[in-house]
């Protein structure tokens, strides 16, 4: 049971799929457990017979943070008091290294590069049998020096692993591609906007998790994806090499 007060649970993402057409089944499954893992593998085999896609994007590198700031956003106190308490949040993830706890390195590692390892292999071992398969890596823009420390340093191990797992799948016809979003609004920035702290001047800096979605489906798609396999692909890159329209913050309704 996840701490978030906010909206985006698997059920309701499973709800929302379905409303939209599509076929959704919601799983539980703790991505420290590597017993978790392996039994949602198994279950796709079983359900599905076969294994087409993985997006990795599990991740607990935000967890600190994001619990202080939910505390922050939570209430009815002054905007200018909300505005205080999340530069407090911030600063769980901008501190200087050696200022944080040494359990920063595990937030940033078990729950997002370690488990994004897990279930390549074992994605991996469908789509070598199957000889197709698409493995897709969520990462970040991490060109910025001194940023923070674990963070960048996940990101860049999530990279690496592309490059090289892409290499070693290639014979197999199976695919790996990093891909990196921009700012997108997720339910944790729609808070901010309910609670004035962000404007409508800001959606266009925004994606919506939907066109982060078409790009995922417009690689998976692709009859030439091989030809992308190893690389860290931005999804305004992928959009405009599939024509994909770009879909904002504008496109994102805040109910």
């Amino acid at each position: 049971e996840s701490y978030s007060k906010l909206s985006g649970s698997i059920d309701e993402t499973a709800d929302q799929i379905i409303a939209l057409g599509g076929r959704a089944i919601a799983v539980q499954c703790d991505h420290q457990n590597d017993t978790d893992v392996t039994a949602l593998f198994q279950q796709i085999v079983s359900e599905a017979g076969q294994l087409d896609l993985l997006v990795n994007n599990a991740w607990s590198g935000y967890g600190t943070m994001q619990r202080k700031l939910e505390e922050a956003l939570s209430g009815t106190k002054s905007r200018e008091q909300m505005n205080v308490d999340m530069e407090e949040a911030f600063g769980e993830f901008t501190e200087p290294f050696w200022s944080m706890p040494i359990t920063n390195w595990d937030e940033m590692s078990t729950v997002g590069v370690r488990s994004h390892y897990v279930t390549s292999v074992l994605a991996a071992r469908i789509m070598v049998e199957q000889n197709k398969g698409l493995i897709l890596n969520t990462t970040a823009d991490i060109s910025h020096i001194g940023g923070q420390v674990t963070y960048n340093m996940a990101k860049c191990a999530i990279n690496r692993m592309t490059v090289d797992m892409a290499a070693q799948l290639q014979p197999h016809s199976v695919a790996v591609v990093a891909i990196q979003p921009g700012m997108v609004l997720t339910e944790m920035f729609e808070e901010r906007f309910r609670k004035g702290i962000l404007n409508e001047s800001d959606f266009a800096r925004f994606e919506a998790p939907s066109f982060v979605g078409k790009c995922v489906v417009a690689l998976a798609t692709a009859p030439d994806i091989l030809q992308h396999s190893g690389k860290v692909l931005q999804t305004v890159d992928i959009a405009k090499a599939y024509g994909i329209p770009l879909l904002d913050g504008r496109h994102v309704p805040l109910v």
